[in-house]
């Protein structure tokens, strides 16, 4: 068909142009290691900074509503008693050993 001729006037910049492969990855390194930076920035702000300045909101509000309520103290002790008697009654109680080998059984207990 037809050919293009070239023009010998018009210089032609290949060698220039060749190095246009290799910018285009140093420029996505640079773009991937750019933007890894500002993430472990965000990331450590947040970590160090913000979460210390919320802790800090919350004992301060925390330490602002101190209950100021009295506690019935006897009551309190009558709980602990209370608890005291139901452990040692658990510890009390008679566990009934079977015999495997013996056919009979044994009584049943009193009706009250």
């Amino acid at each position: 068909m037809w050919k293009i001729k070239q023009n010998p006037k018009i210089p032609t910049f290949d060698h220039e142009y060749s190095q246009f492969s290799r910018l285009r990855w140093i420029s996505l390194a640079v773009l991937i290691i750019l933007s890894f930076a500002i993430g472990w920035t965000i990331f450590f702000l947040y970590q160090h900074i913000y979460t210390a300045i919320a802790n800090i909101n919350t004992a301060t509000a925390m330490t602002s509503f101190v209950n100021a309520e009295v506690l019935d103290f006897k009551t309190h002790e009558t709980i602990l008693r209370n608890e005291e008697k139901k452990k040692s009654y658990q510890t009390q109680i008679i566990n009934l050993e079977r015999d495997p080998f013996n056919l009979l059984a044994p009584p049943p207990p009193p009706t009250p």
